[in-house]
Parts: structure tokens; sequence; C-alpha cells
């Protein structure tokens, strides 16, 4: 706080505190109110936040400290103005965006679909991708419908794409490409539309895995052991403090073991990796505790770092692949022939890499064959 002198030479302390009082209540105005309803809404839709957390107590601690003389919004405020007003301001600017693009002389657009379930909920996501004229970039996601009645045949799913693509007036003469996972329906829904297909890369390959397991029982066991190992720790608190401890007594900080997700192959190569890193204190600690766990076997942990090493150039491919700050179709074709490579110097013990290998050559066969992918 600055102070200014008095004739007598002592600091005006009282002024300048009435001065800062009455600046702080203040009424903001009427434009900077607007802007910070603004930002609160945009922060709830960008984090996802519930509507309830402007009513949350941290919430309005954090503005009373920041900004004391805002009135803070209430949920149905945000929840039927603002946030529908930001959801439509929004959308203008997309399909101002999209129109301005075509309208330039972009002729070709690229759609990602994808159907997912929550809470025993059907919802479909599609997304837009795009070269501008100016040779930019653009990504939108343009819808996430709840596919609420509607059963999910290839000639539902198919309108359903021909409808948003119309809500968000993409010419009938783009050239239209779309990349899915590899089910049976909505293959079969795009297949019935004047569009180019492609199956998903990292789908393909999560299938390409599960064949190569499947086929290979020793591989398929571990993994089973694993998941089990895992899950107990994930189960037993005491179990982790103890593993915990076994850490921190060997100099390391504590470091968690990472669960597996059946749609995720790249999530069982992380479950595998961190397992190994934590492979000595969780030996001691399986030993130690008398639990009915059993731990790996010698053989068993040489086959872990082997299923790791092969599992390698297929997860890096994965990284590069799913990106989406760059088209990623012509990077395919090297990328089989370099992990088909890789695979064919391998020398492992369980022949798991001879099995990922054919399974490589079945699944991506088309795509080796791609004319548009070269």
């Amino acid at each position: 706080m600055e102070y200014r002198m008095t004739a007598a030479g002592a600091p005006e302390k009282d002024q300048s505190m009435i001065f800062d009082f009455v600046h702080r209540t203040d009424p903001l105005s009427e434009k900077k109110t607007q802007a910070l309803n603004a930002k609160v809404a945009a922060m709830v839709a960008l984090d996802l936040q519930p509507y309830s957390f402007v009513e949350a107590r941290g919430f309005e601690e954090l503005m009373a400290e920041a900004v004391p003389n805002y009135r803070l919004l209430s949920r149905t405020t945000l929840s039927r103005t603002l946030v529908p007003r930001l959801f439509d301001d929004t959308r203008k600017k997309v399909k101002d965006e999209l129109s301005s693009a075509f309208e330039g002389g972009t002729s070709t657009v690229t759609f990602t679909s994808d159907m997912w379930t929550s809470r025993a909920e059907s919802y479909v996501s599609f997304t837009c991708h795009l070269l501008t004229p100016r040779f930019r970039m653009k990504r939108f996601t343009l819808n996430t419908r709840h596919m609420e009645l509607v059963s999910h045949s290839a000639e539902n799913i198919g309108q359903m794409l021909v409808e948003m693509c119309a809500e968000w007036e993409i010419p009938d003469g783009c050239r239209k490409y779309i990349a899915t996972d590899n089910g049976c329906n909505i293959r079969a829904a795009v297949r019935r539309l004047p569009w180019t297909e492609r199956a998903c890369f990292a789908h393909t390959l999560q299938l390409a895995i599960h064949d190569a397991i499947s086929n290979t029982p020793s591989i398929d066991r571990l993994c089973k052991k694993v998941r089990h190992i895992v899950g107990h720790y994930k189960h037993s608190s005491s179990a982790q403090k103890r593993l915990d401890e076994y850490q921190k007594k060997m100099g390391k900080d504590p470091l968690r073991l990472v669960q597996d997700v059946d749609t995720r192959w790249n999530s069982q190569y992380l479950m595998l990796s961190r397992l190994l890193d934590l492979k000595e204190a969780v030996s001691v600690e399986l030993a130690t505790s008398h639990c009915s766990i059993d731990g790996l076997c010698s053989a068993e942990w040489k086959e872990a770092l082997e299923y790791l090493d092969a599992l390698k150039p297929l997860y890096d491919a994965t990284v590069i692949t799913s990106a989406d700050k760059y088209p990623s179709l012509s990077t395919l074709i090297p990328i089989i022939f370099g992990m088909l490579s890789c695979l064919s110097n391998f020398s492992g013990t369980t022949g798991f890499h001879k099995e990922l290998a054919r399974s490589l050559n079945t699944r991506f066969l088309l795509y080796t064959e791609d004319k548009e992918a070269c």
C-alpha cells in the first residue's frame, strides 16, 4: 500500500484505506460484468464442471478475493441463459469457419465417428477435419448425439451421418472421407453412402494384437496373471501401503501399478511396463505378505519383458497415428512395414512376435494396397 505524506510528515494511511475500500466496493460496469459472466460460462463448459460449481464455497471465496465487487451467478442463470448462449455463439462461429473454407475452395473433408456407451445410454460422435484454403488444419467436433430409441442398424446410422452433414451445411459436392472403428454396423452404414471409408488404424491394431494374444496361450495366461496382481493392489490399501514402503526402502519414489482397459491395448503395454519397473518391490511384497496372490516366476518375468519389447514398435506407432495436429494417412504404410521389420528381427521364445507379424499382415493387407495412402 502506498502512503502520501501530510504536511506534518505523517502518512495519510486512513485516507488510503478509505480510498481502497471504496474502490473495491464500487459496482462493476455492465460491460465488465458480462465479460466475467462469459468467462465463467466458458470455464464451466471447457472444464466440464457442473452448474453447481458457481455456488461452491471455494469458488465464492476465490471470487470474493479476486473481484470482491463481482456479483456471483446463480446456477439457473448459468444453465438457462449463459451456457446456451455460449453454445449458440460457438455454433455460429464454427458454421462461419466451415462456410468460409468451402467458399474459399476447400473441396475435401474427413470425418471421424465413433459409437460409445455411457451409463447404458448410446451416443454417436462426429468430428470434422479439413485443410483451409490457407493450408491451415482445422478440427471441429460437430456432434455428440444421443441415440435415443433408435436401433443401431446400418440404415439408421447412415441416415444420422447424412443428417449431421446437412445440419452443418457440408456441401453435397464435397468429397468426403470417414474413419471409423471396425464395428459391423457403422462400416455397413458408410458403405451405403458415397463416401470413402477408412478403418481406424489404432482399432485395427487393437484387433491384431488381440488375435496374436489369443493364439499365444503362454502370453494370454501371463496377461491374466499380471491383471490379477495389479487388481490385488488396486483393491487392497494395506498391500498398496506395503508396496509403497518397499519402494521407499529401495530409494525410489513410490509408483502405482497401472490397470489395463480392454478397449485400449496400449493400456496393457503400460500395465506391463510399470510392473517391470516395480519388479523388485512387487516380488518382495508378495513373497513376504503371505497373501494368496502368486507372483511371477523367473520365466514369466522373461516372457513379460519379451512381450513388452515386441509391443514397443506398436506402441510408438499408436502414438504417432493418434495425433490430430497433422494428417497421418501417408505415414501408415511406412509404419506398417516398420513394425513388420522390427518383428522380423525380434528373437523371442514365446512365438508371440511371429503370431503378431502374421496378424498384422492379415489385418493391414488393405492398407498396404491403398493407393491413396501411398
